[in-house]
C-alpha cells in the first residue's frame, strides 16, 4: 500500500480534489481515474456531470450518520434520550425518507448485466479442475498416511 501511495498518490497531493463535485469532475476529465464519495452525493451530482459515472462493484466503505460522544461524557444520556424520542415519533424516519430515498433511485437504477454460461465457462472449468485436483491430493495423502501407520 505504501508503494502504491508513493507511486500514484504522493505526486498528485497538490492537485487532489477539494470536494466531491470536483472529484467527480476529475473522473470525467481524466482516464483511469477513480474517486470515492458517498453514493448519495454521487447520485445528486450525476445530472451535472459531463460523462457517465458508474460505481465500481465491491469498492465501497460502509458508512452511516453518526456522532461520536465520549464514553463518560455528561451529555451522552441526554443525546441518547433525544435520539430515542426522535426515533419513536418518526422524525428520524421522515428525515431518512426525505434525504435518502429520492437521490438513491438514480444509483439503484444501475443494474448488473447478466453473464451467459459461455462467458463464465472458463471460470467454472478452472474451479472444477481445482476441486478435482484437491480431491485427488486428499486421497493420495490419506493413502500414504494409512500406509505409514500400518508399517
Amino acid at each position: 500500500m505504501r508503494d502504491i501511495f508513493r507511486r500514484l498518490v504522493a505526486p498528485e497531493m497538490g492537485s487532489l480534489p477539494k470536494s466531491n463535485a470536483a472529484g467527480l469532475h476529475h473522473v470525467c476529465a481524466r482516464r483511469h481515474y477513480a474517486f470515492l464519495c458517498p453514493s448519495i452525493t454521487a447520485a445528486q451530482l450525476l445530472p451535472s456531470l459531463p460523462c457517465d459515472v458508474v460505481p465500481v462493484p465491491g469498492a465501497s466503505i460502509p458508512a452511516s450518520s453518526t456522532m461520536a460522544v465520549g464514553k463518560h461524557s455528561p451529555h451522552r444520556r441526554t443525546i441518547n434520550h433525544c435520539v430515542q424520542q426522535m426515533r419513536r415519533s418518526g422524525v428520524l424516519h421522515r428525515i431518512q425518507a426525505n434525504t435518502l430515498s429520492s437521490p438513491m433511485t438514480a444509483v439503484q437504477e444501475m443494474r448488473h448485466e447478466p453473464v451467459s454460461f459461455v462467458t463464465s465457462a472458463p471460470l467454472v472449468l478452472i474451479l472444477s479442475a481445482g476441486v478435482a485436483i484437491a480431491t485427488v491430493l486428499l486421497c493420495v495423502e490419506r493413502f500414504v498416511t494409512r500406509r505409514q501407520a500400518i508399517l
